[in-house]
């Protein structure tokens, strides 16, 4: 019993039962039925929590002569709700200036990220990872050693939505 928007959580554990592996944290966006009589199929799409990023804007705030570390770590604090930022590396690259203005948390990270060279993710405890492009694995890999007998990956603009804001300056 599920329903759209609800959070699910993944375990993966051969012969545990019950298993403690988590695989994923993410949220429902559709779930899709299919079938007659005794063949059916539910389908279940989802998101991870890096999408969850977008769902948060940032007020209007000037950031002045601070560290990419200590940026994101103010708007996780002050933009973001039930996820934590314990993952962020040392970054000691001062940004002279930046200004957000209601912009998505996502795109925000991805701009300061790419001013260093870095990569970031929210993991399945709903933690955001920033840390230098590269210097991290997963330690997983698509393989039949590893349980995959099938996999589809799929890209489109489906869900794709804009917020256009439109200000004026009064004068």
């Amino acid at each position: 019993d599920f329903n759209v928007g609800q959070e699910v959580v993944i375990y993966a554990d051969k012969d545990i039962s019950p298993p403690t592996t988590k695989r994923f944290t993410g949220v429902i966006k559709d779930i899709n039925l299919k079938g007659e009589g005794v063949d059916e199929k539910i389908s279940i799409e989802g998101a991870d929590y890096s999408s969850r990023l977008n769902d948060f804007t940032i007020e209007p705030v000037v950031y002045s002569s601070q560290t990419i570390g200590s940026i994101i770590v103010d708007v996780m604090q002050n933009s973001t709700e039930g996820m934590t930022y314990n993952n962020i590396g040392s970054f000691g690259t001062v940004v002279n200036r930046i200004a957000f203005n209601h912009t998505p948390v996502y795109d925000a990270i991805k701009q300061l990220s790419e001013r260093v060279g870095a990569m970031f993710y929210v993991d399945v405890d709903k933690d955001l990872h920033f840390e230098i492009a590269g210097s991290a694995s997963s330690g997983y890999t698509f393989s039949s050693g590893n349980y995959v007998t099938r996999s589809e990956f799929r890209q489109n603009d489906q869900e794709l939505a804009n917020d256009i804001r439109v200000y004026r300056d009064w004068e």
